[in-house]
């Protein structure tokens, strides 16, 4: 047993970060109705060398399975990997989740909005959607090669425009209708006009997610910074002591660590040691790397978007959503708030985004390799049964308690284990068998419906 988490179904104490009890049955239901997509956007997981993710439709059959617990679910998003619009019976399952959902529940999905038209924009809203999210990414990008950055195009139409101008002939005053876009260090500087142009067009949300780079080259265009800002303040404060004696802390090696010789490796050892002590008594976790490779500069440009965005996002009411520029101590899963399960297209589920597919992502350098975990398949058996499965139970505890390590600023690490070079997860360095503490997610920098 791990010290603060109980292995038992019910009830689950709480961490500082997961106020409420660690949930047992799904209010929320992410269901991938399919992995086929119209477009070939450089930078998707589809489209990677090593993607073995293949093009196949949920069977409106298993979709039915979902009936008897649609009461309890009070939102539910109709996409993963693929372009929801593709799938022929969409309509036919947002219609049946209205009739089973509660009265203000949510049904939605994401979309690249390219087909989106009068008519099946006025089907689905009459069939029950009431959240739509258009990807401002998805809509302008051209086909393009693997890992190549963003191309913007200007579509034909506006669907955010279109969406808005139906739902208001509708009266659907409960319906939302947003924008996502992905933030990168080429699209960044383009986001307060973004904002602009999406408030002109009626949106009432708009959602900003950093980039995954599932190709080494993607890594370039990133804006997250997995250093916290606690790390950075103390990283410098001791980088300025070490300038001043004329040295430097990423001179430092293992063997001089080990054996320091003359005065001045004696000097760096013991700067060192004082700033992982003053790290150690902060609660604050340091990889000197990463620290001394990031530039600070990227931050603070991005900061000055980030606040003229929000300053446009006022003018206009719309609600912005923006991630953080780096790592924040106070982790917190979002899909264990949310209290939400996923459902990909053959039935199996899973406990959250992360887990969903097998792919790799490339993280300060290194790559690393995710496999999904499945905790049973609704074909077979009953979510609620899956639910309450101890397997899932104890996984959502240890998420739920933040109790694993920083991965991304562990000074030695990440470990093989963590990245999935070792094989699949089993455990980090603190025993705990799940694999939040190297998640972007769990860090707030990876963000969606």
């Amino acid at each position: 047993m791990v010290a603060g988490v109980r292995l038992k179904p019910d009830p689950i104490t709480p961490s500082s970060h997961c106020p409420d009890p660690i949930f047992m049955f799904a209010r929320k239901l992410y269901v991938e109705i399919t992995t086929r997509c119209n477009m070939r956007c450089g930078m998707c997981i589809k489209h990677v060398p090593e993607s073995r993710i293949s093009n196949e439709d949920l069977d409106p059959a298993v979709f039915m399975r979902l009936i008897p617990h649609l009461a309890e679910i009070e939102e539910l998003i109709l996409n993963g990997i693929g372009e929801p619009l593709l799938h022929p019976n969409l309509v036919e399952m947002l219609s049946t989740a209205r009739k089973h959902m509660p009265k203000n529940s949510r049904r939605g999905f994401q979309t690249n909005g390219i087909l989106l038209d009068e008519k099946n924009s006025n089907e689905l809203i009459d069939a029950g959607l009431n959240l739509l999210c258009i990807s401002v990414d998805g809509s302008t990008c051209k086909e393009s090669a693997p890992g190549k950055p963003f191309q913007h195009q200007v579509l034909p139409h506006s669907p955010v425009k279109m969406v808005d101008s139906i739902r208001k002939r509708k009266g659907c005053a409960d319906f939302r209708l947003g924008g996502e876009v992905v933030l990168t260090r080429e699209t960044l500087p383009n986001l307060p006009d973004l904002v602009r142009q999406l408030g002109d067009e009626g949106a009432d949300f708009i959602i900003g997610s950093h980039l995954l780079a599932f190709q080494p080259e993607n890594e370039a265009s990133t804006l997250f910074d997995t250093n916290s800002d606690k790390a950075r303040k103390i990283y410098n404060k001791y980088k300025k002591f070490c300038t001043d004696e004329g040295i430097e802390l990423k001179q430092l090696t293992g063997k001089t660590w080990i054996a320091p010789r003359h005065p001045k490796e004696h000097l760096l050892k013991n700067i060192f040691k004082q700033m992982l002590g003053e790290a150690r008594k902060d609660d604050t976790w340091l990889h000197v790397n990463h620290l001394e490779t990031f530039d600070e500069t990227i931050t603070q440009e991005a900061e000055t978007y980030y606040r003229r965005s929000y300053e446009t996002a006022g003018e206009y009411g719309i609600e912005l959503d923006l991630p953080p520029l780096t790592a924040t101590l106070g982790r917190s899963c979002k899909f264990i708030r949310d209290k939400a399960l996923f459902i990909n297209t053959r039935g199996y589920v899973m406990p959250c985004h992360a887990l969903w597919h097998d792919y790799t992502l490339h993280m300060n350098g290194q790559p690393k390799h995710f496999h999904a975990k499945s905790f049973g398949n609704i074909i077979d058996r009953e979510l609620d049964d899956i639910c309450t499965d101890t397997d899932l139970v104890e996984f959502r505890a240890h998420s739920g308690s933040n109790e694993f390590p920083y991965c991304h600023s562990c000074n030695p690490g990440p470990c093989p284990d963590i990245t999935g070079e070792a094989g699949p997860f089993i455990n980090d360095c603190f025993g705990i068998p799940v694999p939040c503490g190297h998640c972007l997610w769990c860090y707030d920098a990876i963000r969606c419906l």
